[in-house]
């Protein structure tokens, strides 16, 4: 079951030169592993913090604080990115009863993004929705019959032909 979901994006030009104003960032963003990369991985990296953070719902967390040496990033030279599963993560992670983290980072001119989805692998009640729709899954999950009646599939799901097109509003006098 997913249990986070975070985004970030960081502009590299931006970020770069926040560094070479304020030095003492670095040391304080970065953990020593981390803080002799390039810009565009730091962007990345401090991206990827960010997203972590916006998954978990804050900073603080079940009472537990998280500091930026607290989110180490690894990977890089062919190994995919992860979190280091370093001693406040893992108390972060058990007490939200996280089981997976999934990292992706990416760079590309100026722009650094990354990916978070934080999950739940055991889950009581976790049932994946298939191709038979979501109310089966929704009966397995025993919610009450108020939200079984929402869970009915719309028909253009099993016909996307007959799907409406989308109606915008219209736009008023002064652009609003």
């Amino acid at each position: 079951m997913i249990t986070g979901i975070g985004v970030d994006t960081v502009a590299v030009t931006r970020f770069t030169a926040q560094l070479c104003r304020a030095p003492r960032l670095l040391p304080r963003l970065f953990t020593p592993a981390e803080q002799g990369l390039k810009p565009a991985s730091l962007a990345a990296r401090f991206a990827a913090k960010e997203t972590l953070i916006k998954a978990l719902g804050g900073s603080t967390v079940a009472g537990l604080s998280l500091g930026w040496h607290d989110i180490e990033i690894l990977g890089g030279s062919g190994k995919p990115p992860s979190f280091k599963q370093t001693p406040q993560l893992q108390r972060v992670f058990a007490a939200l009863r996280v089981e997976a983290a999934h990292l992706s980072l990416s760079h590309d001119g100026d722009v650094a993004i990354a990916f978070v989805v934080l999950e739940n692998l055991t889950a009581q009640n976790a049932a994946p929705v298939g191709a038979e729709g979501i109310r089966p899954a929704v009966e397995r999950l025993g919610w009450p019959e108020e939200a079984r009646a929402t869970a009915e599939r719309p028909a253009w799901v099993a016909d996307p032909a007959r799907a409406e097109p989308a109606k915008l509003p219209e736009r008023t006098e002064g652009g609003g």
